[in-house]
């Protein structure tokens, strides 16, 4: 397997119209280290970032709590490294998550299944192919299924709502792939 060297660089920038009192930011912007992924190298820089809470969330998830106290202007938050990456087909081996698996198999009002997306993943499951496989068909058939477009839902928008409207974006995506896969798919044992 080929290993690709990623740099990364995200900024986020808030401008203020009025000086800020007091402010509390929570950084979800490091990545993780797994089988496939290794952090080669990784900087935050913020206001406040070198008096940072630091902890490692319930999920796995470095966080960086910041605060700053009586500024105006616009703060810039920056993240950037370089993290190496191989192909591992979509499976994540080696994350450490404090969480229970049943967190990540519970149904929630964004992700709960319609009928519609039973029935899809009915069909999928009985093609009979190996649990990955399995997972990359229903991929295949949500994205067939939905077809990607900006603005054409919410944060608010469920699971059921753009599979049945036929359109979404990233969140709806993974929304629905959330609802359809578990008890649908994956019988215990499997």
């Amino acid at each position: 397997m080929s290993t690709t060297r990623l740099h990364v660089r995200h900024e986020t920038r808030y401008d203020y119209e009025a000086r800020v009192a007091y402010s509390v930011q929570r950084l979800h912007l490091t990545p993780s280290a797994f089988a496939s992924q290794r952090v080669e190298q990784w900087a935050i820089s913020a206001p406040g970032i070198d008096t940072a809470l630091v902890y490692t969330d319930g999920f796995g998830n470095r966080v960086h709590v910041t605060t700053v106290m009586d500024f105006t202007g616009p703060v810039t938050i920056v993240a950037e490294g370089v993290v190496h990456s191989t192909d591992a087909s979509g499976i994540v081996k080696g994350l450490i998550s404090a969480a229970p698996d049943a967190v990540y198999l519970r149904q929630t009002k964004a992700t709960q299944p319609s009928a519609a997306m039973k029935a899809m993943a009915e069909r999928v499951s009985a093609k009979r192919a190996n649990p990955l496989e399995t997972l990359h068909l229903l991929m295949a058939g949500i994205h067939e299924h939905v077809t990607y477009e900006l603005g054409t839902t919410h944060a608010h928008t469920t699971a059921a709502e753009a599979y049945a409207d036929g359109r979404g974006v990233c969140q709806d995506h993974a929304h629905i792939f959330a609802g359809t896969r578990g008890r649908w798919i994956f019988r215990p044992g499997t």
